[in-house]
């Protein structure tokens, strides 16, 4: 049942920008944070 309604939403959301957005923005921000991290941390 889940299954089903998924698929039906990825189907009515056939932009790839939507699907890009949720990949690209968290591997993004994860990538600021690590970097602010590693930076900040080494005083």
């Amino acid at each position: 049942m889940i299954g089903r309604s998924l698929n039906a939403d990825l189907r009515k959301m056939k932009g790839t920008s939507v699907i890009l957005a949720h990949l690209l923005i968290p591997i993004i921000t994860s990538v600021i944070f690590l970097i602010y991290y590693f930076f900040f941390t080494m005083e």
